[in-house]
């Protein structure tokens, strides 16, 4: 249903009428006086979001978009009404914002967003719309401010927890100077699982035995380990022996070990490890 928007020349109240009642009489709700309904602007509903739109009457026929949620929408034509074009979009002002009603904060009265006093009671709309835009300035900056200093303690934070394990690790392998010491603060042993395990002194050699068997080339394996077993570079390491794990590699694979009773160290496969 469409509605007629106009004020009482007595009081300035803005009364709200059927498209219909155009030419009648009615009493304004304010002052009680009998006023005339004249078509001077249009109040329907946008079809989407049910805001309360208010356009010239002498837009009536032509298309807008909706102030609240920019869909299209058509202000409706008034009986006894010829709509004339416009070159403009009709319905909103020089800075694009709607002509939405609302509420006038110190008298109460209907008034229009696009004036900047009400008609009613002379209050300024401008003042406070330009306080309201600062105050929302002043929140979203203040928000910013807030993300930008979590994030700076969320790195903090990091970086606090990454220098307490860097240093427990130097604490606890600064006071070691030889495999004795180390074994000293172990606390358990592990074991060989299983058959046809072997350790390399250095890691490089065992990794390369490693490429050697992957690779398919049995005779080329067998000799390179031939050869490192019988200068020491490798050893073979028996089911069950007790050995201490000096250190794993967690996304290698291999790991370093030692015999109980022994100083040498060796790479190995984690898999050997129980």
């Amino acid at each position: 249903m469409t509605d007629i928007a106009f004020h009482c020349e007595l009081c300035g109240e803005v009364i709200q009428a059927e498209a219909k009642q155009v030419g009648q009489l009615v009493s304004c709700p304010k002052c009680g006086a009998s006023v005339r309904v004249s078509a001077n602007s249009l109040l329907f509903r946008c079809p989407k979001c049910g805001r309360s739109i208010e356009a010239n009457v002498k837009d009536a026929g032509q298309s807008a978009a909706c102030p609240t949620c920019s869909a299209p929408v058509l202000i409706p034509i008034v009986p006894g009404n010829i709509p004339s074009p416009r070159a403009s979009k009709p319905g909103l002002d020089r800075k694009g914002r709607g002509k939405s009603l609302t509420k006038c904060s110190a008298c109460g009265g209907q008034v229009s967003e696009a004036v900047e006093t009400c008609p009613h009671c002379g209050h300024p709309f401008a003042s406070i719309r330009a306080k309201a835009k600062q105050k929302k300035c002043e929140a979203e900056e203040a928000k910013a401010s807030q993300s930008q200093l979590a994030g700076c303690l969320v790195i903090f934070i990091i970086l606090v927890i990454a220098g307490a394990v860097w240093w427990s690790s130097v604490s606890d392998g600064g006071g070691s100077s030889g495999p004795e010491e180390r074994e000293q603060d172990t606390k358990e042993t592990h074991r060989i699982s299983g058959d046809n395990w072997f350790g390399c002194t250095s890691r490089e050699y065992f990794s390369k035995l490693g490429d050697l068997a992957v690779s398919g080339d049995e005779e080329a394996y067998r000799q390179a380990l031939i050869i490192a077993l019988t200068a020491g570079t490798c050893t073979t390491f028996q089911t069950g022996e007790i050995i201490y794990l000096i250190d794993a590699g967690l996304f290698s694979g291999v790991a370093e070990v030692r015999r109980a009773g022994e100083t040498q160290e060796y790479w190995t496969n984690m898999e050997a490890v129980k």
